[in-house]
């Protein structure tokens, strides 16, 4: 994995977690489950996430969802302004999030 964090509401997370976040915070009970077109990294950054205490592990390299730390923190609007602004910057470079 990466070792280039950025500072999101206050927690550094990488670029592969910031996504994931989004990910699943974009998903029906907040909860993913990966499949056939998930990138190849998602399964990783999510694990790494169980282990910071965002995600908790539904179906072990299958399904995860966000925590309550994991939902709380994006009840923040620092850390949501500030994944946003992210997304917004890192959408702008053609293949930055591939």
């Amino acid at each position: 994995m990466e070792t280039t964090t950025f500072n999101v509401g206050g927690e550094q997370l990488t670029l592969h977690e910031i996504v994931a976040i989004e990910l699943v915070a974009g998903c029906e009970d907040k909860t993913y489950h990966l499949n056939e077109n998930s990138p190849s990294w998602l399964a990783m950054a999510l694990d790494v996430l169980v282990l910071e205490g965002f995600m908790e592990v539904v179906n072990k390299g299958q399904t995860w969802r966000m925590s309550d730390f994991g939902r709380d923190l994006y009840e923040e609007p620092e850390f949501v302004a500030d994944i946003n602004i992210f997304l917004e910057v890192a959408g702008m470079a053609p293949g930055f999030l591939n």
